[in-house]
């Protein structure tokens, strides 16, 4: 470890709480959140496995994407929170996407439609949305019938 909290971005591109997602991973949240810069914070997230133990962080922003400052080498992936019933979200994670230079990428929504509502996106549009930006769709409720 370089000393500077590594660990993923976590932002969200729709009215979700990025906060309510640490949550759900780290359950619960033992430690308070690190404050890393002006409007900026770390959780710690504990993992252990039978072959190591790790801390990785957990970083949040309330910067919008042209006034964060990327030039942190310690974020090595990036996690998006998006709203698949309005499409303008995957313009600003595409925005996202660019500025971070991640090699790791989730795009992370509660459930694709698999059609698309007059405003939204489909699941396959977003599924080849992420294939063309090399990055993982996850699905925190997917339906019964989604089968990728």
């Amino acid at each position: 470890m370089n000393g500077k909290l590594d660990g993923c971005l976590v932002v969200s591109c729709c009215d979700d709480s990025t906060d309510v997602l640490i949550k759900e991973i780290v359950h619960p949240v033992s430690v308070a959140p690190v404050r890393v810069a002006e409007g900026a914070q770390a959780f710690p997230w504990a993992i252990e496995t039978k072959y190591y133990t790790a801390t990785v962080y957990l970083h949040t922003t309330s910067l919008p994407v042209v006034d964060y400052d990327n030039s942190a080498e310690n974020i090595h992936g990036l996690i998006i929170l998006f709203d698949p019933k309005q499409k303008d979200t995957l313009e600003l994670a595409a925005k996202w996407i660019e500025k971070c230079h991640c090699d790791v990428v989730l795009l992370v929504c509660g459930r694709c439609p698999s059609a698309a509502e007059p405003e939204g996106l489909s699941r396959q549009q977003v599924l080849e949305w992420c294939i063309e930006r090399s990055c993982e769709l996850i699905e925190t409720r997917p339906g019964q019938d989604d089968d990728e």
